[in-house]
C-alpha cells in the first residue's frame, strides 16, 4: 500500500474519531441542558407551589378577620325587641326610675339635642310626684332612658359628647339629676332661642367639654372621675350599644317609646296627658 493510501486511510479513520467525539460531547451537552432545564423547572414549580400556600394562607387570615369582624357586629346588632325590652331586662340601673321587677316597662330612646325629648322628659318631670305616685311607688311601671347620638351632625360631635357624658354621670349614680339639669341649660342657652329647635332651624356650634364638665361640677359630680370615665371609653361603649339597638328598632324620629315589647310612637309635643296616652296605647298592665 502506498503512503498516499495509508495517509488517507489514517484520515478517514481520524475524521471518523473525531466525530464520534463530537457527536458524544453534543450529547453531553444535551444532557446537561436537560438536567439544567429539570432543576428550573423543579425550581419554579416549588416557588409556584410556595407562592399559591402564602396566598392560601394570606386568603385564609383575611377571611378568619371578616368573620370575627362579622361576628362582632352581629353581637352588636342581634338584640331583637324581645330581647330589648324584656321587662326582667335593664341595660343600666342608674339610668332606670322604678323597680326593675315592675310589672311593665316604659324605655324612651332619646339624644340631650333632641328638642323633643326635652319636651318628654319635662312632661314627666314637672309631674314627677304623680308619675310616681300613679305608676312608680305601686310598681306597676319602671321608666328608663335609652341615650343615643342618632342625631348626630356632621359638623360637630354634640350629640355623641353628650350622650357619653351622661352615661359616665350615670356611673355615678347621678344621671336623672344630670340629665335634666342639662336638658334646662340647652333650653335656656339653646333652644329657648330658636337655636337647634327645630328642622332647618340654626345649629348649636360645637361645644367643648368645658360645657359639660361645668354643669357636671354644678350638679354635684366628681368632675375628675368623669374624665376618668371619658378616657376610659366606658359611657361611649354604652352610647354605642343603644344607639345600635335604637336603629334596630326605631320606625321613626325622637324621642322614641316602648312600652314592654310594643312601639306605640315617636315624637312628642304635648303634656303629661300625652305621656298617660302613650302608656295606655301601650297596652300598660
Amino acid at each position: 500500500m502506498s503512503n498516499k493510501k495509508r495517509t488517507n486511510k489514517k484520515s478517514t479513520q481520524n475524521a471518523s474519531s473525531a466525530y464520534r467525539q463530537s457527536s458524544k460531547n453534543k450529547q453531553g451537552s444535551t444532557k446537561q441542558k436537560v438536567m439544567v432545564s429539570n432543576k428550573r423547572n423543579a425550581s419554579s414549580n416549588m416557588l409556584f407551589k410556595i407562592i399559591l400556600a402564602l396566598v392560601a394562607v394570606f386568603i385564609i387570615i383575611i377571611a378568619v378577620i371578616i368573620a370575627i369582624s362579622l361576628s362582632q357586629q352581629s353581637d352588636n346588632n342581634s338584640q331583637t325587641p324581645s330581647d330589648i325590652f324584656n321587662p326582667n331586662t335593664v341595660w343600666n340601673q342608674n339610668m332606670l326610675m322604678g323597680n326593675a321587677d315592675a310589672t311593665n316597662k316604659l324605655v324612651v330612646y332619646s339624644d340631650l339635642f333632641c328638642p323633643f325629648c326635652r319636651k318628654e322628659a319635662e312632661a314627666i318631670h314637672a309631674n314627677e310626684a304623680t308619675f310616681d305616685s300613679e305608676y312608680i311607688n305601686n310598681s306597676l311601671l319602671n321608666y328608663e332612658i335609652r341615650m343615643t347620638d342618632i342625631l348626630q351632625s356632621k359638623s360637630d360631635d354634640n350629640s355623641t359628647r353628650g350622650g357619653e357624658m351622661l352615661y359616665c354621670a350615670a356611673e355615678q349614680g347621678k344621671f336623672w339629676d344630670y340629665y335634666y339639669d342639662m336638658l334646662d341649660k340647652l333650653n335656656t342657652e339653646y333652644f329657648s332661642k330658636g337655636i337647634g329647635a327645630y328642622h332647618g332651624a340654626p345649629e348649636i356650634p360645637k361645644l367643648t367639654d368645658d360645657f359639660y364638665l361645668s354643669q357636671a361640677e354644678k350638679t354635684a359630680l366628681d368632675v375628675t372621675k368623669m374624665n376618668t370615665c371619658l378616657k376610659s371609653g366606658t359611657g361611649l361603649a354604652e352610647l354605642r350599644k343603644s344607639t345600635n339597638s335604637a336603629r334596630a328598632v326605631l320606625n321613626s324620629g325622637l324621642p322614641a317609646f316602648y312600652v314592654n315589647d310594643k312601639y306605640v310612637t315617636s315624637g312628642f309635643d304635648g303634656e303629661y296627658s300625652a305621656i298617660k296616652q302613650v302608656l295606655t296605647a301601650g297596652g300598660l298592665r
